[in-house]
């Protein structure tokens, strides 16, 4: 076969329908692995100039790219091939996409970096691919798996206008951390957390809540499953549970929360040891319990008609705003006034209230309060407070 493909190069060959049957067959023998000789071959079969009709032509360089797919043993052909299937992905021949991704996949299984990277930019620029695409470069990542594919999965998850893709996307991250267990799962939660923040979003955070609710997943966060002596397992349980709680926080499901922080506190009785074993638990399953009960004192002053009252409004604020200095803490706190500011006022003092909140949130000895946070948060969270305030005052039919 490589003989005749060899003199199919120089011209001599046997026209383009036996030359694609002869690569076809080709690249079912290369499938544990490309040569150097194939390589150079089957590149040069790819790259020569033809006449004939244009479908014949095309299907002979589909095939070509196919049979590169093999990935090898060898790194020099390894670096020749990722390179190439990096050189479909950036014409304009979408039909040799779907093969290349897949070539693509089998050097990332072999465990080269570069072909990950490459399978990571299509996710990562899902918008200039088509769907189908996608999903084949996804499932070529779930493969290797690993934080970075996440990530991955993540962000077209949060991006992607395609429903089908976002279905895709979500099953490739329920069966990824099905496969990770407990850390994984943990470590999802948190990033998606961290991301909520940053881009100050509810998405991430409902996706997260959303995990907890996947058959694969339950038992995951079932701590009757698991061997709770076992430091390594308890952890990620309760960090896992420890993020849904500030999820559901952030998101203002207060009944979830709860509950949430109940199984924290049954995972306690349970697993005394994990105050020693997960670090820090005890005190974060405090500081959060601290800072609803200061919450809600400060939710019963803002429910009395002299809630406009100064001296005690700022101090209840004072106490809500101070419950959990962490950025996560402060941002959550933030978000609850918020929701607050927006419709938990008494009609009397609503107005008188806004404007003393807004303008302690606004003032120089609050600068700490803001900082870690993203650019221009301050601004735009003082003008939501000024923009809940107006729609209050508007009329009926208008704001």
């Amino acid at each position: 076969v490589l003989s005749l493909l060899e003199g199919d190069v120089v011209g001599e060959g046997p026209g383009i329908e036996l030359t694609t049957a002869a690569i076809n067959a080709l690249g079912r023998l290369l499938e544990k692995g490309v040569s150097e000789e194939a390589s150079r071959l089957l590149m040069a079969q790819f790259r020569r100039e033809r006449s004939g009709p244009e479908k014949a032509v095309r299907e002979l360089r589909r095939a070509c790219v196919t049979a590169l797919g093999g990935g090898s043993e060898s790194a020099e052909v390894r670096d020749r091939l990722r390179a190439f299937h990096e050189e479909i992905l950036a014409s304009m021949e979408k039909d040799l996409r779907i093969p290349a991704i897949l070539g693509l996949g089998t050097l990332a299984r072999q465990r080269d970096a570069g072909a990950l990277d490459a399978l990571m930019k299509v996710i990562v620029l899902h918008e200039r691919f088509e769907s189908q695409e996608v999903a084949a470069a996804a499932d070529s990542i779930a493969y290797v798996g690993g934080q970075a594919a996440l990530s991955a999965f993540a962000d077209c998850l949060l991006e992607t206008k395609d429903k089908g893709l976002e279905e895709h996307i979500w099953k490739k991250i329920v069966s990824a951390i099905e496969t990770g267990k407990g850390p994984v799962f943990a470590w999802t939660l948190e990033s998606l957390e961290e991301r909520a923040l940053r881009e100050d979003s509810s998405q991430p955070l409902e996706h997260a809540v959303r995990l907890e609710s996947e058959p694969p997943l339950v038992a995951l966060l079932a701590p009757e499953r698991l061997d709770l002596g076992n430091g390594d397992r308890l952890e990620p349980l309760w960090r896992a549970h420890l993020a849904l709680a500030r999820s559901k926080d952030a998101l203002g499901d207060e009944a979830g929360a709860a509950a949430a922080l109940a199984r924290l506190a049954e995972l306690l009785q349970k697993a005394p040891e994990a105050k020693e074993k997960a670090s820090g638990a005890g005190r974060a399953l405090a500081t959060l319990k601290g800072a609803l009960a200061q919450r809600a004192a400060l939710r019963a002053r803002l429910a009395k008609p002299e809630a406009g009252d100064p001296a005690p409004l700022e101090k209840d604020l004072d106490a809500v705003l101070a419950s959990d200095p962490s950025l996560t803490g402060r941002w959550r706190n933030l978000r609850w006034l918020a929701r607050q500011m927006a419709q938990g006022l008494p009609a009397q003092s609503a107005g008188r209230v806004r404007s003393l909140v807004q303008k302690s949130l606004g003032g120089d000895e609050r600068r700490a309060l803001w900082d870690g946070f993203p650019a221009g948060f301050r601004e735009r969270y003082l003008g939501r407070l000024e923009a809940a305030g107006a729609e209050r005052k508007a009329p009926e039919g208008q704001g």
